[in-house]
């Protein structure tokens, strides 16, 4: 499940609550070690609102895409009625 709220009320995804603060501080290690600066792209609004993504080697001021099905997954999401966000 993602940890978002659209995941928990309109998505088919399920999740699980798990008490244990040790595998808490593992996966808390894991997450900012894969959401660091090397890892992960920023998204910052410009003072004319435009968005850039900027990562530990460059800024870019279009969507960074992994490959081709990612720019038909970001056309397809573009269509989705606003109230489905």
């Amino acid at each position: 499940m993602n940890l978002d709220p659209r995941s928990a009320a309109i998505n088919t995804e399920m999740g699980a609550i798990i008490d244990s603060p040790a595998l808490g501080a593992d996966l808390r290690e894991l997450m900012l070690r894969d959401m660091g600066g090397e890892n992960a792209w920023q998204v910052t609004l410009t003072d004319e609102s435009r968005l850039t993504w900027a990562n530990a080697d460059e800024t870019v001021t279009s969507q960074p895409k992994r490959g081709f099905m990612q720019s038909v997954m970001n056309t397809v999401f573009k269509v989705v009625p606003r109230e489905q966000f």
